[in-house]
């Protein structure tokens, strides 16, 4: 019963952490009404994010190359022109300066990284929010909800509104703030930067793309975090080691699958279909919350 929880649980973070709905928070509901496994909550949860984290990186290992070169081509370029202007300014050079944002890649690595460290920054200041207590399943709705209304107000959206804008680093260090709000359970991170982005004007397809590409550092970054604080007092079994395993790889299969279809399911605009699963989930939360 522990393994095909596992496998489970592993399927339900695959089949939705890339789409505009909650991973984090139908795992932990998963897990909260099903609790069969040996292993600490905390450890399914850091199995399954590591096990999609890998297959997007691994399907996407292409896009995160270039943009991995192109951060470290912005780097030097940055210390680059860090000493241009301490020899123009101390010894009264005139060296030219380097274009660090010379071309489309170099663009969108940067833009990538104005919306990462506001979004690192905003979930960390809102991580003890993020944990609580017994109000966790009336948060998990009112998350969903929030989802569900902002997929809303990006479907009833005008198409003149969504005039293909340019990405700025004001547009992404504000998305990366909303993103860090993803911390909080229901909120979906991928829904939130791909709806912003669309508010701010973006066409659908730049917005589905920087969507799925944004998210990973962030969530990263919060695995990371959750890893480290949550599991250095626990033991591992050999039960334990066979749940995590099995959990990782279901989430990595179905996650591999699901984000090949997530740029199709977002660019053809389905945001209303989600909006609706997120209101009746976030519904659904709020009513049992009420009743218990």
């Amino acid at each position: 019963m522990n393994i095909l929880y596992a496998l489970l649980l592993g399927i339900v973070q695959g089949l939705t952490e890339f789409l505009p709905l909650s991973s984090s928070a139908l795992t932990f509901l998963f897990q909260e009404q099903t609790a069969f496994s040996d292993a600490p909550a905390i450890l399914m949860s850091c199995a399954v994010h590591l096990g999609t984290l890998a297959a997007c990186l691994w399907i996407l290992r292409r896009s995160f190359f270039r943009l991995f070169a192109s951060c470290g081509d912005i780097l030097k370029d940055a210390v680059h022109n860090l000493g241009v202007w301490y020899r123009n300014t101390r010894f009264g050079e005139n060296g030219s300066y380097a274009r660090i944002f010379g071309n489309a890649s170099r663009t969108l690595a940067g833009m990538i990284l104005c919306a990462t460290i506001p979004g690192l920054a905003a979930g960390f200041l809102l991580r003890r929010a993020a944990a609580g207590g017994n109000n966790v399943l009336l948060i998990c709705g009112m998350g969903f909800l929030f989802t569900a209304i902002l997929l809303l107000v990006t479907a009833l959206m005008p198409p003149a509104l969504r005039s293909g804008k340019d990405l700025t680093m004001q547009r992404s260090f504000l998305i990366g703030i909303l993103q860090g709000a993803a911390v909080l359970p229901g909120i979906s991170r991928l829904g939130v930067v791909y709806s912003v982005s669309q508010i701010l004007g973006m066409h659908r397809k730049t917005a589905a793309r920087f969507a799925i590409l944004s998210v990973l550092p962030v969530t990263l970054g919060a695995l990371l975090y959750e890893f480290t604080i949550g599991v250095e007092s626990i033991r591992l079994s050999g039960s334990m080691t066979a749940e995590l395993i099995t959990a990782a790889a279901a989430a990595a299969l179905t996650g591999g699958m699901a984000v090949r279809a997530a740029g199709r399911i977002l660019r053809k605009n389905c945001v209303r279909l989600f909006s609706a699963i997120n209101a009746l989930l976030g519904l659904i939360c709020v009513v049992v919350y009420v009743i218990q």
